[in-house]
């Protein structure tokens, strides 16, 4: 990036309050010998609002400026933000150099004969999880699957998603039709809300075994979130036990729009064998990816 006369400056417009830390290393030049008068300088600048600010001041006169590195880094805890680099020659001549959207704690870099490029918070991102540490039993009854619940509070972002594994087994009893529900709520029990209802088909009177696996996207947070799932079932029987059919099955639900936010809050699974169903988990695991790291 070069700044080649005392009308120029280099920009950052940004799309949101995030707070955004600008860093830009260059080295001025005399015009007319090329010889360096400002060696290995830096500006710095700090950005909190939506707006088009300066990164970089024109150059003296009769001087030039030269890029060699520069960093924008998005510092807000919550917040991303579009972030569009613009190089202003003048009152009417200004040019859209790269713009990239940043998540909390991403940073925007350039470095010359390289270009720009997005070094992403690996920090931001974590994963958690869950497990039972002994079997677990649906009798017949709505029953919240111990290891299958996570506190979620402050961790959902857009993207972050869940997977559920469960191996089981039935006994002879029971033909009513399975259901699977995805929880949420600050109870951790069948009494917070359903937020994907998964129905499988009727059982029939034979013992069987049989393993099921629940996948679940964030789409959006806040006061209108929402979640997009889906299940399968597998068993190991033909036509008989878990179902009356041998394919895999697989149900999607997505969720009404409600507050992901209060504090507490927990996802989890429940399970319903159906009138004398008797189901006994022997694994239930959790994983949760794409969650934001408290700072």
């Amino acid at each position: 990036m070069y700044l080649p006369n005392t009308t120029s400056i280099l920009q950052c417009a940004r799309s949101s309050a995030a707070s955004i830390d600008s860093t830009v290393c260059f080295i001025e030049y005399v015009k007319a010998t090329g010889v360096a008068v400002d060696m290995g300088n830096k500006q710095c600048a700090a950005f909190a609002s939506a707006a088009t600010g300066t990164c970089l001041a024109a150059p003296g006169a009769s001087n030039c400026r030269s890029v060699k590195k520069a960093w924008w880094r998005n510092k807000h805890a919550t917040l991303s933000c579009d972030v569009e680099i613009l190089l202003n020659d003048s009152a009417d001549i200004t040019t859209s150099l790269h713009k990239a959207t940043l998540a909390p704690g991403d940073t925007l870099e350039y470095i010359e004969n390289v270009g720009f490029f997005v070094v992403t918070n690996l920090s931001s991102l974590v994963i958690d999880a869950n497990a039972n540490t002994a079997d677990v039993v649906a009798n017949a009854a709505d029953t919240y699957l111990t290891g299958s619940g996570l506190n979620v509070t402050g961790l959902l972002q857009a993207g972050a998603f869940f997977r559920w594994r469960f191996s089981f087994n039935k006994t002879a009893a029971g033909i009513a039709t399975p259901i699977f529900n995805l929880r949420f709520g600050t109870a951790g029990t069948t009494g917070d809300t359903s937020r994907g209802t998964h129905t499988f088909l009727a059982q029939t009177a034979a013992t069987d075994t049989g393993v099921c696996e629940i996948e679940a996207v964030v789409r959006a947070v806040g006061a209108s979130g929402q979640i997009q799932s889906f299940a399968t079932l597998e068993h190991i029987n033909t036509t008989t036990g878990l179902a009356n059919a041998a394919q895999i099955q697989i149900k999607l639900a997505l969720s009404a729009t409600f507050d992901t936010t209060p504090s507490g809050s927990i996802i989890g699974i429940s399970c319903n064998p159906g009138a004398s169903g008797v189901w006994t988990f022997q694994t239930c695991t959790v994983t949760g990816r794409n969650l934001v790291k408290q700072r």
